[in-house]
């Protein structure tokens, strides 16, 4: 993660020069880690009655 944020002007360049004649402006890039299947296993852990707060 650490090497794409540190990458992520030469991307957006990148972007620019294939789509300059599509968009007036590049927008800025933000990248993030997904966490979602992280979320609903911890959800699903739950439902089961296994996690941090079991449901009775």
């Amino acid at each position: 993660m650490k090497e794409i944020e540190e990458n992520k002007t030469q991307y957006r360049n990148f972007i620019g020069q294939k789509m300059a004649k599509q968009v007036r402006v590049i927008p800025q890039l933000n990248f993030y880690l997904d966490t979602s299947l992280d979320d609903v296993e911890r959800i699903e852990k739950e439902l089961r009655g296994e996690g941090d707060n079991p449901i009775l």
